[in-house]
This record gives structure tokens, sequence and C-alpha cells, in this order.
């Protein structure tokens, strides 16, 4: 009897793995496994192998070693996944719901247990086990561990783990939910015991090397460590952190990022400041250069810097008092003087002077100002200001004034006017991308126009038929003729001309074209005339930045004017040019009437005077043929060298040239060296179809290799390189091909080692067949095979086993890239290689994909046929891995793998996959749940079997969901029972499975466990923090775990948004008896701030997060919160609003009152009718 080598306990696994199959064939199945009988050998590194039984429905696997003859990992696991490759390879091995990790040499690194083992090592060389051992003691669903490659394990009974920025070392939480640093080397704790550690500090150690900052809470106190040096060093410790290292980037990081003049990107990665206290006083510290910005000397601090000194207020970071930041990234900071606001930029220069009651940044780099209850606004950029004699501006910069209303664009300009009663505007600049028009036609009778700026400011009397823009700077002017005015309505060209156009392109320098008496001249911006009439522009166009190329033609003369335009006016380059185009590299080529060739480099301005006779373009050069010979060449730098010899006829091949020399042919590499090779005939190698398809790189490559002939008309081919060395020498085929495939196409990866890899040489043996050979670059191995004439090569025929197709005849055959020997033939005309690596025949037209009645066919990897009645083409083209498909006989289903053949027999009435592993299969009316090998896994008692999991890691915590006559159950991953078909739903979460059944919530542990069950009311899961649950009809929250209830606020009124607590993350800890509701606020850069609306049991009044009081219960209802500094308030059923100090905003007189974000205004319905009221209770007109 066989030993076995390294897992003896896996024959005890081996029999429960068969426990659902007869005697009889777990003994039939052991005995063909004894006798290694494989059905299926995948080869693996350092000479082993994978290997599959199959008898009947049972399967199984192993890992063979081929020298020894004996079993690594004996075959009787369910399956075997391998993982990474070479000196790193990992078997994850499969047995009845059991995971185990061995390494490539057999040895156990992770043992058998019902647990779940991550595929991707932490650190490139830790395994992380999502632990599943304790589950009678106190378990909850994060029990993490860590194994090293050499199976120690390092740490256990973690709830979470975090990578950090420190090589190998791990943040993990205990069951105690205390904080440790583990270094993962050696297994122990660098930090322990703490309530929390934050470990994305970066910064430099005094050497210069890189260092990762942590700090570490521990009983209200701080400690900041270092990792320099590869050590964990503490370095200074503090009483207290006020700023919340939690929020990023928290309000002192904002203040000190703006002025350290950061760009956006490293603002939102820099978070390395905090407000601090050290034996009660507070201070400043930069974590990443451990050191304070400002010491801990002061009585107390604001979260964004200010304080008091002397007895004056003002900001440690730029030096005068600032008001709270309104965004993330402010572009500028509002300071205050003496009781007025100004602003500062990033550096702390003064933009505006503090002569204003109140300034908030709206936008970026946009302020509204607040002086005597009015409000303007200052954009910083342009240093604009709008002055305060608005009733109110919202964030969308539209201002209110006397119920009128008038908009903003972001660089001050108004870009929606009032319009005077009898003059009517419209706008020139259509061109113009922003919504706010710059320049204006106006009339006051309907029949003449005049010039108006965008404030409606007139510019031109209406005394024009008509106005439109020429550019940006010039108007044309239309009465009796044209003429041209500039932005000041100076006239620049008088009314005389019939037709005015702007001539060059916006970016290069302004020239016009005016006609007159059907001539055409040419203008400058300045109305002067640098061209004479009698000619008219041409649809030739080629510019740079500074100069502009066109052609002009008399109507009398065929031949036209290369003319130059350019600051310095227009110069006449050629008198008589027939044509001229634009050529590779921004090169101009043009002709003139005696057929003469003349060239000008767009980007120096140099110019070839015409005077060659023909010329060829290459990647890098121009040959230029004169007196009949081509002999020279432009260089890149526009210079004419000469050749070295002269050449009868030149053609290009991209990156050389193919030259003609006495009758001979021969090449010009791509450096211009002249071969000594000669031949008949010479020609590229590679045909390019669709050229645009193809990069730079594709036609390098395609042009390497050229074929040759010994005669002019034909022959025997052969191949040689650019530099004129023979590769193939040309005394046996008739045609030689080198396919190059564009560097965009896609391709499989084991196709990439065949592209642009060989040359196809092909004989004709007669009038219907042809030999073809495969022949690599560097001439050894060519493999041969016999087509049908008419065949061609395409890399999508070949396989992932190193196999090509060739359809001949009604056949497909395999032939061996290695050997060239036949492997198989198969009798189908229109085979294919499809996603899954393996062959499916594909129907001849378009109409049949739709035709479900069609059978089609599908074959192995190698060769060997799996079904012959897929019924459709979904399943015939891929399923999830694209290795399992179902296949159907007589009316019955199975399953097929592209290597392993038919693995499920087709005895199911019907097979849906869940993944690529499991399938529910029906048989009559009921369903079962089977794995990829065809193991029975749930029995086939249940009317529906489906995975469900929590939205937020659905990889980890997944479940069975089964319902038997209405009844839900549930079983793990592993496929372990957990919940019995008595639920009328299930709903799973992070830490918890929740089921209800008559009403009433039971909340289960993972594991089954029963934490707490009671009335549910109408409760919802709550979808953002999957920990409790939101009973909207009841108005409250509660957790599971402890059945703990809060009251939320309803959702029946306009002003409540009970949808934003499902953000919360909920604790389930016990909140003091007085919080009545949970209420959230925005802000508008992104900041977030909860409040808790308290209640003495008669009145309500309203508590920051740390339950400090703000308002006193005194109002019989506290509803939406505004900026976080107001409220909408209620008592005897009427609304108002008040401020966080009582002061009243709007007196409690309306029926409703709603704040609307967009507008900032309050939403105010009395007696049914609305008004819309500023903070200062001033109505405004929407």
């Amino acid at each position: 009897m066989r030993k076995f080598l390294l897992f003896p306990i896996l024959l005890l696994f081996g029999f429960m793995a068969f426990g659902q199959a007869a005697p009889d064939l777990k003994k039939a199945h052991l005995k063909k496994v004894k006798s290694f009988a494989v059905d299926s050998c995948e080869k693996l590194p350092n000479g082993f192998s994978k290997v599959a039984f199959r008898t009947g429905l049972l399967a199984s696997e192993g890992i063979f070693d081929r020298k020894t003859k004996k079993y690594l990992v004996d075959a009787i696991c369910d399956s075997i996944k391998i993982i990474g490759e070479n000196e790193k390879l990992f078997y994850r091995i499969y047995v009845d719901s059991l995971q185990s990790l061995v390494s490539g040499k057999g040895k156990t690194i992770v043992p058998f247990d019902t647990h779940t083992i991550y595929e991707k090592p932490i650190y490139g060389k830790y395994w992380l086990v999502d632990s599943r051992k304790n589950r009678d003691a106190n378990f909850t669903a994060g029990n993490f561990a860590i194994y090293d490659e050499n199976g120690k394990i390092l740490l256990e009974n973690a709830q979470t783990i975090r990578e950090t920025e420190i090589p190998c070392k791990v943040v993990s939480v205990d069951k105690n939910n205390l904080f440790c640093l583990v270094d993962l080397t050696d297994g122990k704790k660098a930090l322990e015991g703490y309530d929390a550690i934050f470990t994305r500090l970066l910064g430099e150690e005094q050497d210069g090397s890189s260092s990762v900052y942590l700090v570490a809470s521990k009983n209200g106190k701080y400690e900041l460590f270092t990792s320099g040096n590869a050590k964990i060093q503490r370095i200074r410790d503090f009483d207290y952190l006020l700023s919340d290292l939690n929020v990023i980037p928290n309000e002192i990081n904002v203040i000190a990022n703006l002025k350290r003049n950061l760009g956006d990107w490293e603002r939102e990665r820099s978070y390395n400041f905090a407000v601090v206290t050290k034996n009660r006083r507070f201070g400043i510290y930069d974590f990443a250069h451990r050191s304070f910005v400002s010491e801990a000397v002061h009585d107390s601090i604001s979260p964004w810097g200010n304080t008091t000194i002397d007895g004056k207020r003002t900001n440690l970071i730029y030096g005068k008092p600032i008001s709270e930041p309104e965004m993330y990234f402010p572009k500028g900071v509002v300071f205050e003087q003496n009781g007025k606001f100004g602003v500062m930029d990033a550096s702390g220069k003064i933009k505006l002077d503090a002569t204003y009651d109140g300034i908030q940044e709206i936008n970026q780099g946009i302020f509204k100002l607040r002086n005597n209850r009015k409000f303007g606004l200052y954009f910083m950029s342009e240093n604009k200001i709008v002055a305060p004699k608005f009733d109110h501006i919202d964030r969308n910069l539209s201002a209110y004034r006397k119920r009128t209303k008038t908009n903003f664009n972001r660089d001050g300009t108004i870009y929606e006017m009032r319009k005077p009663d009898r003059t009517r505007f419209e706008s020139l600049d259509d061109r113009d991308e922003t919504a706010f028009p710059k320049w204006l036609k106006y009339t006051e009778n309907g029949r003449l126009f005049g010039l108006a700026d965008s404030l409606s400011n007139k510019i031109t009397p209406p005394i024009y038929r008509n106005i439109y823009a020429i550019d940006s700077n010039h108007f044309g002017i239309v009465s009796d003729s044209y003429g041209m005015i500039d932005t000041n309505g100076k006239l620049v060209l008088k009314q005389e001309f019939e037709e005015i156009r702007r001539l060059t392109p916006e970016k290069n320098p302004a020239f016009y074209e005016a006609s007159q008496n059907g001539k055409f001249g040419i203008f400058d911006a300045s109305g002067k005339q640098v061209f004479p009439f009698s000619y008219q522009f041409h649809d030739y166009f080629f510019q740079t930045e500074s100069e502009i190329y066109t052609l002009i033609s008399d109507s009398e003369n065929p031949y036209k004017k290369l003319l130059r335009l350019d600051k310095n006016g227009v110069s006449v380059l050629s008198e008589d040019v027939y044509s001229a185009s634009e050529n590779p590299n921004t090169i101009v080529v043009f002709t003139t009437k005696n057929f003469k060739h003349g060239f000008i480099d767009l980007k120096s301005g140099k110019v070839v005077p015409p005077e060659f006779d023909n010329f060829v373009f290459g990647t890098n050069y121009i040959i230029v043929q004169k007196n009949g010979k081509f002999d020279a060449y432009l260089d890149s730098d526009f210079e004419l060298k000469p050749l070295g010899q002269s050449f009868d006829k030149v053609i290009s091949n991209h990156w050389n040239f193919i030259f003609t020399q006495n009758g001979k042919c021969g090449i010009l590499g791509k450096d211009l060296k002249i071969g000594n090779f000669r031949h008949d005939k010479i020609e590229a190698a590679t045909t390019f179809s669709a050229k645009n398809y193809f990069t730079e790189r594709d036609f390098e490559i395609g042009s390497r290799y050229l074929r040759f002939w010994d005669k002019p008309n034909g022959g025997n081919v052969g191949i040689v390189d650019s530099d004129s060395k023979i590769l193939i020498k040309n005394d046996f085929y008739d045609i030689i091909e080198f396919p190059v495939f564009a560097e965009k196409s896609q391709l499989p990866p084991y196709l990439e080692k065949y592209r642009n890899a060989f040359f196809i040489g092909i004989r004709n043996l007669d009038k219907d067949r042809i030999l073809v050979d495969l022949i690599p670059l560097d001439g050894k191995n060519t493999i041969g095979f016999e087509a049908p004439v008419g065949w061609k090569f395409s890399l999508t025929d070949i396989s992932e086993n190193g196999r090509i197709l060739v359809r001949d005849k009604g056949w497909s055959i395999f032939y061996d890239l290695r050997s060239g020997k036949i492997k198989r033939a198969i009798p189908e005309a229109f085979l294919k290689i499809d996603a899954s690596g393996g062959f499916s025949t594909v129907p001849t037209d378009e109409n049949s994909y739709r035709n479900t009645t069609q059978k089609f066919s599908k074959y192995a990897i190698d060769g060997l046929l799996l079904s012959d009645t897929i019924t459709t083409v979904y399943t015939a083209r891929r399923l999830f891995s694209l290795q399992n498909f179902i296949v159907s006989k007589n009316g019955k289903y199975g399953i097929a793998n592209v290597r392993k053949g038919l693995v499920v027999p087709e005895i199911y009435d019907g097979i849906q996959p869940l993944d690529d592993r499991f399938f529910v299969c029906r048989k009559a009316a009921f369903l079962g749940l089977i794995n990829e090998n065809g193991i029975v896994q749930i029995d086939f008692a249940y009317d529906s079997i489906s995975r469900i999991s929590d939205s937020a890691n659905s990889s980890k915590n997944s479940y069975f969901l089964t319902s038997k006559n209405g009844k839900y159950g549930l079983s793990s991953q592993n496929l372990k029972p957990i919940l019995r078909e008595e639920f009328d739903e299930i709903l799973v979460g992070r830490k918890f499975i929740a089921a209800f059944k008559n009403r009433q919530l039971y909340a289960f542990e993972p594991s089954g466990k029963l934490y707490w069950k009671g009335d549910a009311g109408n409760a919802r899961q709550d979808k953002s923090s999957l920990q409790g649950f939101i009973d909207y009809n009841n108005n409250s929250a509660f957790w599971p775990k402890s059945g703990n209830r809060i009251a939320i606020e309803t959702a029946g009124e306009r002003h409540r948004y009970p949808q934003q607590f499902q953000s919360f993350e909920i604790t389930g800890e016990k909140l003091p008896d007085n919080v009545k509701y949970i209420s959230r606020t925005y802000e508008s850069g992104g900041y977030t701030k909860m409040f808790y609306i308290t209640s003495d049991g008669v009145k309500s009044g309203l508590s920051d997060k740390n339950l400090e009081t703000i308002l006193a219960p005194k109002f019989d209802q506290v509803g939406q919160i505004v900026e976080s500094r107001m409220v909408i308030v209620a008592n005897n059923k009427f609304e108002g609003v008040v401020d966080f100090c009582g002061k009243t905003v709007i007196p409690m007189i309306y029926e409703s009152v709603y704040y609307d974000e967009n507008s900032e205004l309050f939403e105010c319905v009395k007696n049914g009718k609305t008004t819309y009221r500023t903070e200062f209770d001033v109505v405004v007109k929407m």
C-alpha cells in the first residue's frame, strides 16, 4: 500500500468528501486513485503535475511528483488551486469545506480548517487567514490570523488587520478592541494596548532617509513614534490631540497646507499637523518633521489655529485671526482685524482690506462680502470687487436685489443682464465656450444696430444695417458696403468693400481678406494693406504658431503665388506654384509650373527652393532627385547633403529605402548606409492594410525585412534584412511574408510570444495544395504543414497549448508548433479558437447566432470533443472563468470543462451557474447545488438557491440562501448550515445576520449564535454602515447586537432627512437619555458635523457631538440645521429660524420653513403663500 507523504489526515478528509456518495462508488473511486488511472493531468514547474480522477459523480485532485512517482498531495482533494509560480509556488487545497495551504515543495503552511485563505500574500510573503476556529467562544466575523512562509503563526484572533506604510508591519485590533502594531518578521508586537494607532504620517529622518510616524492613544494620552532605521522609537507624548486624525484633512491641515502653497493633489495627501496639548497648554505639532509649528504655550487654540497672545487674538499660521475655512481646498484666507474682515492669499499677502462685516469663500477663490446687511462679491484671481448692494447672493453666484436677479460668471462678469425696455441685445460672441457673451449688438428700432459690451454699455450708436463678429477683437459692419471696427468702435477698414473676413486662424498673426470689384487684397490688424488686390484666397493653409503659408491665385492665371504671412507682413516665396500639400513631419511640398519641387519646414521656417525633379519621403529623410538621378537627401535639420552614390529609382519602405541602380535593386538602411547586396527585384516583406491602425513602432518592425528575387518577373523568393544580410535563400519558396500584428491589437498573454516572431513561407505543390512553413526569425525549428490554396495565417488560430489550427477540406487539423506533427484532426469545417482556450464551431452567418435550435460543438484544449449539443451561443462562448460549459443531451444538462472534458454527465433537468465553482441544478421540481467537479454540496430539496453577501465585502462575507415552502435558510460560504428554513426574510451585514419571522427580528453572529431578538416593526437594514437597522414607521434606529434604539427624524416632513442617518457608523453604544434625535449637516467644502437633538421630556434643544448644550430645551420641535450656525425650530405649530446663540433669524410665524441649499434661501409658507427670505429676513424674488 502506498505511503501517504504529507497528509495522513487527508484520507479521513477524503472519506468525508465522499460522504454523500454510495459506499461502492467511494470504493471504486479510491481504487482508481491508488491505481493512478488519471482522467486529466496538468504539468506544473519543478517536476510536479496536478492530476484529477473522476468516477461517476465523484471527483478528486492531487499533486504528483513525476520524479519520485509519489504523491506530494494525496489525490483525494475536492480541488486544488495553484497560487504563484516558480519558487513562490503554493497550493490552496479544498476538502469538504476545509482549506489548507501547502508550499510547492509539499510543506504545510496553513493547516486544514474551516477558514478562508487570502490568495494574495501580505507584503509578498505573509498569508492572511480569516480564521473560524473559535465559533463557540465569543466568535466575531473578523477573526484573522497571519502565517509566514514556513507555516509559523505570527498573529491570531485579530478582529481587523491593516497593512501600513512600514514594511512588514501591520496594525491589528484584538478581541478587547485594543490596537497593536505587529512586526511580521518575528511576530512580536512593537506596540500594544492602545485605543487607536495612526500610521499615515510620512516624513524624513535627519539623515534624509524616509520614515513613517505613528501616533498612538491610550487612556486619553497620545504618544508619537518613528519607524526610522527599521525601529519603532518613541519620540514624545501629548496630553490630548484636539485635531481629529480620522478626519482627513482636518481644519489645521487645511490652513497649514494652504500656507505651504501645496497643490490640490498634495494637500489631499498631506495631513501631518495637529493641535495638541501638553501640561494643559496648547500648541501645533508637525508629525512629519517632529517639531512644533507653535510651541505648546497657549491657553487655547481653535481647530484652525486661532489663539490669544497678550490679550490679542491671532492665528499661529498666518499671524492674524482667521475664520474657519469653508472648504477642503480654499484659495484664500478670511482674516479679522478690529472686528472687521478681509482676505489674504495663500502666502499671507493682504488682497482685500479688513473693512467688511463678514466674508465667506463660497467658491474657489470667490468670496461673498457683507456690509450693513447687504452682500457683494470679491473675485480674488481677477482682484475684482462687486460692492455690497444685494439683498442676497447664493453659491451659484446669483445676486438678488429689489426683486431682480443678476447672475455673475466666475471671472466677475455678468452673464445675464437686465434688459432695458426699448433696447434689444443679441450675442455677437457665438464662438465663446462660456455661457457669458463678451460682445453684444443692440437695436432700438429693430432696423439699425450698434455695438455694446457685456454690461450693455453702448460702444457705437445703432447706425449699421448689421454687425457680425470677425474675430475676438474685430467686428464687421454693414451698410451699403462692408467695413471693420475694433472693440472700441474705432474704424479699422472703411466701408468700401464687398466682403471682409479673417484670413488666418485665431492663434496666428491676424490678417484679413477684403474684396473689391471682384479682386481680393490682404490687410493686417491695423488696417494696413499688405498685399495688393487682384488675387483671391485659396483653400491651402499651412500654419505654425507664428507663421502662415497660403496659396493665392489670380482668376486669369492658372498658377498661384505661395505666400508667407507673419508679424513682419507678407512675403512671396514662389511666383508660379502649381500645387502644395502638407506631408509627414509638418513639411510643405510645393510644385511649380515647370514641375520642380520645393520644401518648407514648418518647424524651423526653412525654405528649400523648388529645384528638384522628384522626391521620396522616409521616416527620417527626404531623398531628392535632380537631373534624373537620386543623389542627395534632406536631413532632419533640412540641410541638403549628398548620398555618395546616385540611383535611378528610390522607393520608401518607411524606415529604409529600396533603390534601383543599373537595373539592379539594393537597400538604403535606416541610417542611409548603402549595402553591397544587389538583386533583380526587392520589395517589402510586410503589407500594411488600414495604415492608421499601425504605430510608428509597427512600421519600424515591418520594414526590417525585405524579400528578393533573382528574376524581375518572379521565381523563388528569399528574405534579406535592412542591413542587406540574407536570412532565407531564394531557392525554395514561391511566397514569403512577414506578418506584423499591430501594437494596439489585444492578444491573450500566451500569444504574445508569437507576435511578429516568424516568417511564413509558402511553396505551391499543385493547383489545390500548398506547403506552409512557419520560419522563426532565427531560422531554427521550422514547422511545416500542408494547406489548401488560399489559406491565410492568423494568430488567433494558435491555441494555448501550442497548436495551430488549419481548416482543410471540411476538416480542422491541429499541428504541434514544436514538432510540426498532426496532433488531432476533426471533421468540422468551421472550428474556431474561443476565449476559453478550447475550440467551438461557429455559425457561418450572423442570423445563426439568434437561432437557438442550431446546435454547436465544443472541443477541449487538446481537441477532444466535449459536446456537440450546445444550443445557445451564451454557453458556447463564455461562462465566468471560461473553463466550464453547460452542455445538453436528450433534454438533459451537464457540465464540460475545457481541459478536463465532461465533468458532470447530462443528468439534470436544468443548470444555472452561481460562479465558476458552484452550479444550481434542477431535478424534477427540486433544486440542489453541485461544485465544478459535480459533487453535490446541497441536497436536492429546495425551491430556490442563491448567493447573498454584504455589499461592502462580498468576497469575504458570502452565504448561500435556500428556500423551502416560502421560508428561508442560510449556509456559510463553506456550505455549513447556519439557519434552518423557517424565516420570512434574511439579511447579512459585516458583523451579524438578521432574520425576520412573524414580525420579530433575530440577530445572529455569523456562526449562527443568537445575539438578540425583539420586535422588528418595519425595520430595514442601514445600507451604509451594514451594522444597524432603521424603522421609518416608528421613527427609530436600533442595533441588533444590543437591541438599543434611538429616535430619528421623521420622514413625513420636507425638512427632515432620515436618509442622511444611513451614513452614520452605528456602534450600538447607549446614548444619554436626553438625546431624542440624531441630526447631521454637510458643509460646502465636504466637512460633516453631527448634532444631537435633546429633550427634557417636554421641550427639545440642541447639543454638539460632545453633548455640549447649544440651545436649551425650549422648543416643541428642533429641525433642519443650516450651515452649523442656524436651525429651524417650531413652537405652537409655527416655524421659524434661530441661530446657535438663540437669536431670532426668522420669526416663528410660518406654517413651514425649509432651507434650500442651492439658493441658500429660506422657503417660508404662510397662508398657503410661499416667500423666499435671506437670513436677515429680506424677501427676494426667485
